[in-house]
């Protein structure tokens, strides 16, 4: 028998939205002391009265975290944040796909709103990626990420056979492949990938949430620098693989977002403009499958627009989770966003930046916003939001995209995709 994914039953819209900055929570100003608990009810007390309701109007709550028994030194996560956020008593959900558990967030929201059970729905993200519990002290009491916690990482994968994807075979798979194909030298391919990381920097400065608030070219003049070709690739980015340099890299933060999803009905009575969320995908494959982020987001772009009718030619604005750099060229162009083989031009000529023609993670991305795992799809979710609204506290785009496509990845490997449209 064959059975197709069809679209929701009735309409889903986001409704408000919060995050707090990505930061380093034992040595920034103004968040030290502050525990996990804390920042995800800041991020969803933020979202509440981004859409004017408060906690008893709620639903239900998901709650996700990639490293919760690490970071937390606890297994309830949903119930615990239920406390913190006002809503003992009402039902929650913890969740886990590794880095696409924020994009994932919205999309299980999405369902429980448009299966008619709930009318609203908050959606929560958090991660403390940099800092774990004392043992036997209280929980704001934290030390740094030691090497015993982070040797957790290897569950992500199954443990029979070599990974493809891990290590630095993984990470040149498709900057090489691409190249291979499309008749690009070497150094053709780092200036491409060192362009992205430059208008990531660019998109990230200025923006009160980011981690990086401050572009390349200023870093560079501080270290005595002004030819950026010279200096993306001095000492101060060195490659870490054959084609990715230090710049490419996610930088680890600690941070939630969260947003809240609700009913077509609900959200006309609010005061915000809704944002509809027109449909979600996603796609599966094991980490050690050969070039699984190219299968799984041409998977879920695929449908995706199967299911809305629409193309690359339709979107605004791309937003995509590209904890290594070369993730926004994959994704760029399985989209339809830029044209297949000829990315890295656009990425060459700046397109990507927030002043360019047609941008891409006008927050910085995974590499310059950071990267609050379980947070960061939210995130993202949060500035497509405030984007489309006219609100960023960033680079507001001089006209407000009207469709956008946000792209998730991670988890050992989930892809999803979704199109929010205002």
């Amino acid at each position: 028998m064959y059975s197709k994914v069809g679209n929701y039953q009735r309409k889903v819209y986001i409704a408000g939205v919060g995050c707090t900055r990505f930061c380093d929570i034992l040595d920034t100003p103004g968040v030290t002391g502050v525990t996990e608990g804390e920042l995800f009810a800041q991020a969803a007390i933020d979202a509440m009265e981004d859409a004017g309701i408060k906690a008893k109007d709620i639903n239900a709550l998901i709650h996700g975290q990639l490293w919760s028994a690490i970071e937390s030194d606890y297994l309830t996560c949903g119930a615990q944040m239920n406390k913190w956020v006002g809503m003992n008593g009402k039902p929650s959900m913890h969740h886990d796909e590794g880095c696409a558990t924020g994009y994932v967030s919205v999309e299980l929201a999405a369902q429980m709103v448009a299966s008619g059970k709930y009318d609203i729905v908050l959606a929560g993200g958090v991660e403390c990626a940099n800092s774990h519990p004392i043992e036997g002290k209280p929980a704001h009491m934290r030390r740094p990420m030691g090497a015993d916690a982070m040797a957790m990482g290897p569950m992500l994968d199954e443990n029979v056979y070599t990974r493809h994807f891990g290590g630095r075979m993984g990470m040149d798979a498709f900057p090489s492949q691409y190249r291979l194909r499309n008749g690009l030298s070497i150094e053709e391919m780092d200036d491409t990938l060192n362009a992205i990381q430059i208008a990531a920097r660019r998109n990230s400065a200025g923006n009160p949430r980011a981690y990086f608030q401050e572009d390349l070219e200023t870093f560079a003049k501080k270290l005595g620098m002004s030819d950026m070709n010279k200096f993306m690739k001095s000492v101060f980015n060195p490659k870490v693989s054959e084609y990715i340099r230090k710049f490419g890299m996610e930088l680890r933060t600690e941070g939630a977002a969260a947003a809240i999803v609700c009913s077509e009905e609900v959200a006309k009575s609010l005061k915000k403009m809704p944002i509809e969320i027109l449909a979600c995908t996603g796609a599966t494959a094991e980490m050690g499958t050969p070039n699984v982020e190219e299968i799984t987001t041409k998977e879920a772009i695929e449908e995706l627009y199967a299911i809305t009718g629409l193309c690359g030619d339709d979107i605004d604005l791309l937003m995509t989770n590209d904890f290594r750099i070369p993730s926004q060229l994959l994704t760029a162009e399985i989209a339809g966003y830029y044209p297949e083989g000829e990315g890295w031009k656009c990425f060459l000529n700046g397109d990507s930046a927030y002043d360019g023609r047609k941008p891409i993670n006008i927050n910085g991305g995974r590499c310059a916003f950071g990267h609050a795992y379980a947070a960061s799809g939210l995130a993202d979710v949060f500035e497509t939001v405030k984007q489309m609204r006219g609100e960023s506290e960033g680079h507001q785009l001089p006209v407000p995209p009207k469709t956008v496509l946000v792209r998730g990845f991670g988890g050992g490997q989930n892809a999803t995709a979704m199109i929010l449209k205002a």
